[in-house]
């Protein structure tokens, strides 16, 4: 199959040719597969880095909330609706760009609960402002003007000598003052004990109350006394409603707002964990890919380079060889002039053809040879009717029309010498 030089030729290209194109096609293939894992990887550290500010406007969230709690101002929650806002968009820009189904499920967990988390805050601002509206329109209103009132009526009685009545008042002043303190420190804590004890004052108040009505005629007095009355039952039922909003509020706080805060926080840690992981999969693969590369290329590019220095030495080397067998049988046959000396067509390649070629040559030149001489020598022998008779083309065929030529030449001349020496006696 590869015998002649031209095969082995076209076969050794070939396979050179079929090598790079190998290797182009898998440098293609690997380069591509590489810049698919890089861009994947390029992916990841984005969704890394949306996770990671999602995580860091999130805790800003949470922490203007805890603001909020301890300094219910519009700042914190203008603060809060900021961050909030950056949260919400992020998480819009989160659910277009990740799209791992299990992350994407978990950022819509985040969309959910955030919604949830922002209901929630503003509900406690709402118990918060009507805890302040309490506070502010009756609280403080209705609790010094009820001191007020007692005030007055224990100096009067005081003034006039009812000494029983002043002290009764006096008691009552002291038990509405630990009644505010306790209700102000409810405001301030939120312990049930607080709002207990400040309950039990006001109960304490009334029996001081009814008491004043039985030691007190005086009608502007007992009018006095009814105000306290009625500003203490508001004060009370306003104290009772505060309880109630305090206890829905940090009812929420408690189960809604410190339930969804760290959910959201563990879900956002959850892709970004996930996001990790995958970043330590897709970077050693994509570096272990870069590396099988190189060494495939390498390997292949010595592969080629070997078989190119084989291939161009050995068949030179070949044709050279055959090339120069030839050149030394001609050598030979030029300096001796034997034609019986043949060259080498043993090899089945074009080298053996042209050795054969030459033996042809050297063949029909010495059947010519030899025909020459046998008519040289048929002459010498006086036998001038041989002639060469093989069939010849080119030179040979010169030579040949030549010999026979100067053989008809030599004939005739002979026939017409000796037609001369045949006659000469006649004429002498």
């Amino acid at each position: 199959m590869f015998n002649t030089i031209r095969a082995k030729l076209i076969a050794s290209f070939s396979l050179l040719t079929v090598l790079v194109i190998g290797m182009s096609l898998f440098s293609i293939i690997g380069i591509n597969s590489s810049a698919d894992g890089f861009n994947s990887y390029r992916d990841i550290a984005r969704d890394s880095l949306l996770v990671s500010d999602l995580q860091a406007d999130m805790l800003m969230v949470r922490m203007n909330v805890k603001d909020y709690l301890e300094n219910p101002t519009s700042m914190e929650v203008t603060e809060y609706t900021e961050y909030f806002n950056r949260v919400e968009a992020l998480l819009i820009q989160a659910h277009e760009q990740i799209e791992d189904p299990q992350r994407a499920q978990w950022v819509d967990q985040m969309t959910d609960n955030l919604s949830d988390y922002h209901s929630a805050f503003s509900q406690v601002q709402m118990y918060m402002n009507q805890r302040n509206d309490i506070v502010t329109n009756t609280l403080d209103l209705d609790g010094p003007a009820m001191e007020q009132l007692l005030t007055q009526i224990k100096r009067t009685t005081y003034r006039d000598g009812d000494v029983s009545a002043a002290m009764t008042s006096a008691d009552g002043i002291r038990t509405l003052l630990l009644g505010r303190l306790y209700t102000a420190k409810f405001i301030e804590d939120n312990a049930q004990s607080e709002m207990d004890r400040a309950l039990q004052e006001f109960d304490t108040l009334e029996s001081d109350i009814q008491q004043l009505f039985t030691e007190i005629q005086d009608p502007i007095r007992r009018d006095q006394l009814q105000q306290v009355v009625n500003l203490k039952n508001k004060y009370v039922e306003h104290v009772q409603l505060l309880d109630q909003i305090i206890s829905d509020r940090n009812d929420v706080i408690e189960n809604t707002l410190n339930l969804l805060g760290p959910q959201i926080a563990d879900l956002a840690n959850n892709i970004k964990k996930s996001v990790e992981e995958e970043q330590n999969r897709i970077g050693p693969a994509v570096s272990r890919l870069n590396a099988n590369i190189i060494s495939v290329l390498i390997i292949v590019a010595i592969i080629i380079a070997l078989f190119s220095l084989v291939t161009a030495f050995f068949i030179p080397r070949s044709i050279a060889r055959g090339i120069s067998s030839i050149k030394t049988q001609l050598g030979k046959l030029s300096e001796t002039g034997d034609f019986n000396i043949r060259a080498d067509d043993k090899r089945p390649d074009e080298i053996g053809d042209m050795g054969k070629a030459v033996n042809k040559l050297l063949s029909e030149m010495q059947v010519e040879i030899t025909e020459a001489n046998e008519v040289l020598g048929a002459i010498a022998q006086s036998e001038f009717d041989q002639r060469i008779t093989s069939d010849y083309k080119g030179d040979m065929d010169l030579l040949k029309q030549g010999i026979n030529n100067s053989a008809a030449s030599v004939a005739f001349m002979m026939s017409e010498l000796e037609r001369i020496m045949l006659r000469l006696p006649m004429v002498l």
